[in-house]
């Protein structure tokens, strides 16, 4: 008899519950504790976490201890769930897509800690990471609430109950919400007239070295 994880598909969806909370909480603390005005809608995320704030050059060291701690703590958190699909392949649909994208977004999660001001080349690692966090966190929420969907009904599903239209409207809010979440880090893009990733999390090293050619 094939052995079951005590998991199950419902506490690993619990648990990838757990890992939006928690981004949301790091987030949340690091925009109060932030030591100037924060524009949610208008400045990267990744301000919250630098050494100074962005405007006025304040020190910011709650903010930045909140985000870079909250970040490695996610990260681990991530790749800790993945194990769970690796461990377990024959018990979960996909599960080895599963445990990939819970690893880049654990790796992500650990780049998106380092500092983005942290005046060094590794700053490379906070801007690949914020783009394997953004765009991992994406595609997973997108494919678990899709199998989702089509384990519990199939596209001619005659007894289209509440839980339903739930179910379909969690996929429609997510795409609206990445969209939106693109749009508003495009807008910060252009507004900071700098050279960012699409996720608006910055890359100082290749900022420099044009500044500096435009010097010489």
């Amino acid at each position: 008899m094939e052995r079951k994880t005590g998991l199950g598909p419902k506490g690993l969806r619990w648990m990838i519950w757990v890992l939006i909370l928690l981004m949301v909480i790091v987030i949340g603390l690091s925009w109060i504790f932030y030591a100037e005005s924060y524009e949610f809608f208008g400045e990267a995320t990744s301000y919250l976490g630098g050494f100074q704030t962005w405007h006025e050059k304040n020190p910011n060291n709650l903010s930045q201890r909140i985000f870079t701690i909250g970040f490695l703590v996610i990260g681990i958190y991530s790749i800790f769930i993945s194990l769970s699909y690796f461990l377990h392949t024959k018990e979960f649909r996909f599960a080895l897509l599963k445990g990939i994208l819970l690893v880049v977004i654990g790796f992500g999660a650990l780049g998106i800690a380092i500092p983005h001001d942290i005046g060094t080349s590794i700053v490379y690692l906070h801007s690949i990471g914020a783009f394997m966090f953004l765009s991992g966190l994406a595609v997973l929420n997108f494919t678990l609430q899709i199998l989702r969907c089509v384990t519990r009904y199939n596209p001619s599903c005659e007894e289209k109950n509440f839980d339903y239209y739930i179910d379909y409207s969690f996929v429609v809010i997510l795409i609206l919400a990445a969209i939106f979440y693109f749009l508003i880090e495009v807008n910060s893009v252009r507004k900071s007239f700098r050279i960012l990733d699409v996720f608006c999390l910055e890359n100082y090293w290749i900022f420099n070295e044009l500044h500096n050619q435009s010097d010489a």
